[in-house]
C-alpha cells in the first residue's frame, strides 16, 4: 500500500484520528464567525473605521507570542482535555464580551484572550491529531 492510501485509510477508519477531526470542526466552524464579523463589529457595533478594524485582528493575531509563553506552562499542568474545555471557554467569552461591549479597548484586550484561546486550541488538536498517526 501507498504512503498515500495509507494516510487516507488512517484517517478514515481509526476512531481516534475521526473523534479529534470532529472536535476541530466543532470548534473551528462557529469560533470562525468571530474572524469572520470582525470588520462589521468595528464599523457597525463599535463605529471604528479601518484603524479600529487593524487594531481588532492585531489583538486577535497577536496570540502567538502571548499563546506561546503560555501554553508551555499549561502543559506541565493541564491534560489535553482540560487545555481544550480552558482554551474553548476563553475563546467564548471573548467572542461574548466581543458581541456585548461597545468599548474599543475592552474588546481589543478580551480579543487577545479569544486569540490565546484560538490558538491554544488549534495546536492542542493538532499535536493530538499527530500523535496516533504512523509515522
Amino acid at each position: 500500500m501507498t504512503s498515500a492510501r495509507q494516510s487516507i485509510f488512517c484517517i478514515t477508519y481509526a476512531p481516534d484520528v475521526r473523534r479529534i477531526q470532529w472536535r476541530a470542526a466543532l470548534f473551528v466552524l462557529p469560533a470562525s464567525t468571530l474572524w469572520a464579523l470582525l470588520p462589521v463589529i468595528t464599523d457597525d457595533h463599535l463605529h471604528q473605521g479601518s484603524g479600529g478594524y487593524g487594531l481588532l485582528l492585531a489583538a486577535l493575531g497577536s496570540d502567538a507570542v502571548a499563546g506561546a509563553l503560555v501554553l508551555g506552562r499549561l502543559r506541565k499542568v493541564l491534560t489535553g482535555h482540560q487545555h481544550l474545555l480552558l482554551s474553548g471557554l476563553l475563546y467564548g467569552f471573548g467572542a461574548l464580551a466581543t458581541a456585548l461591549s461597545t468599548s474599543l479597548p475592552i474588546v481589543a484586550v478580551v480579543s487577545v484572550g479569544a486569540g490565546v484561546g484560538w490558538l491554544i486550541t488549534l495546536s492542542t488538536l493538532n499535536t493530538a491529531m499527530q500523535l496516533p498517526l504512523p509515522r
